[in-house]
């Protein structure tokens, strides 16, 4: 699904570490009002916790999820972006 390499570092999640929530922040490229961002979120055990739909700054709530570290899948418009480490504390 996702490969190691193919993702250009455009997006940053704030604040990370996170308690209850946390935002999504495009930091290069082409930015759109109306971007619409399809977050997965993965346990390091690879099973999928939470998947929601969000503009880009819009809070995101993990206070569901136990402490722990997660992978953060961030698709644009359908297409795979990028992945990044969250670390729910």
């Amino acid at each position: 699904m996702y490969r190691k390499g193919e993702f250009h570092n455009t997006y940053r999640l704030f604040p990370n570490p996170a308690n209850s929530a946390f935002k999504v922040f495009q930091t290069n490229g082409e930015k759109s009002e109306n971007d619409h961002l399809e977050i997965d979120i993965l346990a390091m055990d690879g099973k999928q916790v939470l998947h929601t739909s969000v503009s880009e700054g819009e809070s995101i709530d993990i206070s569901i999820l136990p402490v722990g570290i997660y992978q953060v899948y961030i698709q644009k418009d359908g297409v795979p972006t990028e992945v990044e480490k969250m670390v729910k504390m």
